[in-house]
């Protein structure tokens, strides 16, 4: 049976997006993104690891990005490769640990939820607030572990402790939704990314899940430019453009290494771009060789059909 890791408890969006992909699989929680990483380089037991790569409300997963970014900043080859990605939505609801209705809420103390949550409940929170006065928001590792702490400090004599996630969590943890699609956002998203061990010296990645419908590929490489002159990262897309491929994404996040001594304020560029059965490879890699201060090709994996759905 192959062993997959994910961002636990049991419950939480990260555990909604391993089941998509592994259900029949022997699914492994883990406490934090950086765990997920560390563990699925050194336990050759582990098969796959699943993480939250970035929301369509707010952006960017910065743990995971900047663990991909360190592997950029070390002289050691990468460790990991990704194979495919998934997308579940993600429909926040207010949980309590015993049954209350919205309207017969009182004074409330404390609410739990995990910090990616805040930005995407931010309306909400703030009428809550003028209904029911000031309370303290408190980050927890996953949105499963807010239920679990709500249900631990309830106090029915005092303020009321609540916390935001998701009805599986709710359900798992025996806390009751007081209110249900409570984000700002309707459709609001998460991504994540599949990850599986790399083979030493593996420049291209170029093997990947297979697909449930007939779709594109996307590759994902995170590169650094040799200096910041005018054109510099003009000078790295334009390699894309030489080879008509289409990106379909770019980001950035600050980028310090000991050989680029100095330049503080470099960044790390990460770019999605699809795959062409007519692409020169060999000719993109010695490109990117060129304009790239270093590199690293992360995989070549199928778009998921989630990816196109409309909210």
């Amino acid at each position: 049976m192959v062993k997959v890791l994910y961002l636990g408890p049991a419950g939480t969006y990260s555990h909604q997006a391993v089941l998509q992909q592994f259900a029949d699989e022997e699914l492994i929680p883990t406490n934090s993104i950086p765990s997920c990483f560390k563990t699925l380089i050194e336990d050759e037991d582990i098969d796959y690891g699943v993480v939250p790569l970035e929301n369509s409300t707010n952006g960017q997963v910065v743990f995971t990005y900047d663990l991909f970014r360190d592997f950029m900043q070390s002289e050691e080859e990468p460790k990991l490769e990704v194979v495919g990605e998934q997308y579940v939505d993600i429909a926040h609801c207010l949980i309590a640990p015993a049954p209350l209705e919205v309207d017969k809420l009182r004074k409330i103390g404390t609410i739990y939820s995990h910090p990616q949550v805040w930005g995407q409940v931010k309306d909400y929170l703030a009428d809550l607030e003028k209904k029911y006065g000031k309370f303290t928001k408190i980050d927890c590792n996953s949105t499963s572990e807010a239920v679990t702490k709500c249900i631990q400090e309830w106090d029915s004599k005092e303020r009321i402790t609540l916390a935001i996630g998701s009805r599986a969590s709710a359900k798992l943890n025996k806390g009751f939704i007081v209110d249900s699609g409570i984000n700002d956002i309707k459709g609001n998203t998460t991504r994540f990314l599949i990850l599986r061990r790399r083979k030493p010296n593996n420049r291209l990645v170029t093997d990947c899940l297979p697909p449930n419908t007939d779709s594109k590929k996307v590759n994902l490489v995170t590169f650094v430019t040799k200096q910041d002159d005018p054109g510099s990262l003009v000078d790295v897309l334009n390699v894309l453009k030489d080879q008509r491929l289409n990106m379909c994404s770019i980001s950035s996040r600050p980028f310090h290494a000991d050989s680029l001594a100095g330049r503080k304020w470099q960044y790390c560029f990460f770019i999605e771009f699809y795959h062409s059965e007519t692409t020169d490879y060999e000719l993109l890699m010695e490109k990117f060789d060129e304009y790239c201060a270093k590199w690293i090709h992360w995989g070549r994996f199928y778009r998921n059909p989630s990816y196109y759905q409309v909210s």
